[in-house]
């Protein structure tokens, strides 16, 4: 590193450097460079002065740069309404090399989002086929609200996401594949509860009343894996728990 080389963000695998009005990105053994097209503005990455990855309606990379090197506590604000700290904003630079070529901004923001989701996830059950816990972040969050997380399921390689307090009726659990916004499979008569606000109780493993009946981790976990793998788009939570019980 040079005197005059401001380090923006670094870690084990990945250095976002600054000198003299050009950003560096070292990554994974490969220095990589930027340009830009500023009529959108499209950020390009390069190597080698061959492009690696696109990124349209985005940012001057190197303007970017060099603001953080200036002020640390920079944001770097997109037309999505999104702003990416130093790590974020490096975050965004390695995703688009690691997974794709041609990106829009919110395309790539999607998709580091749910890298950082995952990566950051808590295990309440884990089993051959079946795993759920809820998806966390790597950010500081002093949210009151905790029980608008997002759960997740996967059974049998596949993963969905469950979520209740934003359905439209109240009462209801949805069952999304991952990347939906349409539920898969409704459960009704749930007694208006949020799963997501008794992460403490799923995690513990002990028997509570989650939907005004008796229920524990394990039990939930297989009763919305029979309700998967069952093939239907809609069931009722007491009907669910009968059909468990005699398939068990």
């Amino acid at each position: 590193m040079s005197h005059d080389e401001t380090v923006i963000y670094e870690n084990a695998d990945t250095r976002l450097s600054y000198n003299d009005g050009i950003g560096e990105l070292r990554h994974r053994g490969k220095t990589y460079t930027f340009g830009c097209q500023p009529y959108e503005p499209m950020a390009k990455i390069l190597e080698d002065g061959q492009t690696k990855a696109y990124i349209h309606n985005a940012f001057d990379p190197d303007y970017e740069c060099q603001q953080f090197a200036s002020d640390p506590k920079h944001l770097c604000c997109t037309i999505t309404g999104n702003c990416h700290d130093a790590q974020h904003f490096c975050r965004l630079l390695t995703t688009a090399i690691d997974c794709g070529f041609e990106w829009q901004i919110d395309e790539l923001e999607n998709e580091m989002f749910t890298q950082i989701l995952w990566e950051n996830r808590e295990i309440f059950y884990k089993t051959d086929d079946i795993e759920f816990g809820h998806y966390g972040d790597d950010m500081d969050d002093d949210r009151e609200h905790f029980e608008y997380d997002v759960m997740y399921i996967i059974v049998d390689g596949k993963e969905y996401h469950l979520e209740d307090a934003n359905m439209k009726k109240l009462g209801q659990l949805g069952i999304f594949e991952a990347g939906r916004r349409k539920p898969k499979i409704r459960i009704h008569g749930t007694n208006g509860s949020v799963i997501a606000a008794y992460s403490k109780d799923w995690r513990s493993g002990e028997v509570f009343t989650p939907f005004g009946r008796l229920c524990n981790t394990e039990m939930f976990c297989k009763m919305i894996a029979f309700a998967i793998r069952d093939g239907k788009s809609d069931y009722d939570m007491v009907k669910l728990e009968n059909m468990y019980n005699v398939d068990n």
